[in-house]
């Protein structure tokens, strides 16, 4: 698939389609076919798509504030609106919850809380240093971000910091069915796990051939 800068992409697994942000817009993939069958015209940059609701989410540049808000765009219908934010980072979604949380660099960072039902800010999760990369487990309602120097688990019910990991991380994932959350380093090739019963390290994946 021959796409121009593709920044992030999006899957969602219930129409089998992907979103592809790039410089022309919002690509969108038919997983059948592998081929491209329509753009959308929001030059979008992180991206994350709701499989319930339908709903995609992407950070966009406001050009008159010249920071980052958030996108709302409906996959069906390809109506948008617009959230208003400050220095937008990264998106993930509960799809149980109906959840946003938008990781933000402005006023000293922390994490926004987005309800999909009316695509409102309704609160905010604050965090000792900026967040970077973040992820949610639907299945226990984790919240899993990224600082500088440490892995934050956050417990989406009360919306409060529960541990602490002291690492190095960069990207983190999860997976729910397993309940395992993996990240990266900055400083290493390997894949470190964490067991999400428990919250603590339990191995290193090694990466270099």
């Amino acid at each position: 698939i021959n796409l121009d800068r593709v920044q992030d992409f999006a899957l969602n697994p219930t129409t089998n389609k992907i979103y592809a942000t790039n410089s022309k817009g919002i690509s969108v993939i038919d997983g059948t076919t592998d081929g491209v069958s329509d753009t959308i015209n929001v030059k979008g940059q992180q991206i994350a798509i709701n499989p319930t609701t339908n709903k995609i989410y992407t950070v966009t540049l406001n050009q008159t504030t010249i920071s980052s808000d958030i996108s709302v765009i409906d996959a069906s219908t390809k109506t948008v609106r617009t959230i208003v934010v400050e220095s937008a980072g990264t998106i993930a979604i509960n799809p149980s919850t109906n959840m946003i949380y938008v990781t933000v660099s402005s006023s000293g960072g922390g994490i926004l809380i987005i309800d999909g039902n009316s695509d409102q800010v309704v609160g905010t999760i604050p965090t000792p240093s900026m967040a970077g990369s973040i992820t949610v487990n639907p299945t226990t309602n984790k919240i899993y971000v990224t600082t500088s120097n440490a892995v934050l688990v956050i417990d989406a019910t009360t919306n409060s910091i529960t541990k602490t990991i002291s690492a190095r991380p960069y990207q983190i994932t999860v997976n729910p069915t397993t309940n395992r959350i993996y990240y990266t380093s900055p400083d290493t090739s390997n894949i470190y796990v964490i067991d999400g019963s428990t919250d603590t390290l339990i191995n290193t994946i090694g990466t270099s051939i």
